[in-house]
């Protein structure tokens, strides 16, 4: 039915509790990454929520009260030099499942 079980419904409060604490820092890690994906050989753009230099920088900051949890950049050399970077991840899994608690990757 449309109602979920009480006991997941524990499960998801208790998970919301740590939600603001936890976006908060994927936010500032994202800001890391994309600091250290820019200019990096290899890369023909990063594009990141936040980012001073992003087109929409200024209604980001409007609208925004902190900045994205994704990255995006594009791999010089196309698709097949984008799943040649994409296979030889170690630490992060290629899922197309976006919001999850680890750090994932996808091809659009």
């Amino acid at each position: 039915g449309p109602a979920i079980s009480p006991f997941n419904a524990w499960v998801m409060l208790k998970a919301l509790e740590t939600l603001p604490l936890r976006v908060r820092q994927q936010a500032h890690n994202a800001a890391i990454v994309a600091d250290w994906l820019a200019g990096r050989p290899g890369l023909s753009r990063v594009i990141f929520p936040g980012a001073k230099n992003h087109p929409q920088a200024e209604i980001i900051a409007r609208q925004m009260t902190g900045p994205s949890t994704l990255v995006a950049f594009e791999v010089e050399g196309g698709k097949d030099a984008a799943f040649r970077f994409l296979n030889g991840l170690k630490l992060i899994r290629i899922s197309n499942n976006l919001g999850d608690a680890k750090s994932l990757i996808v091809h659009p």
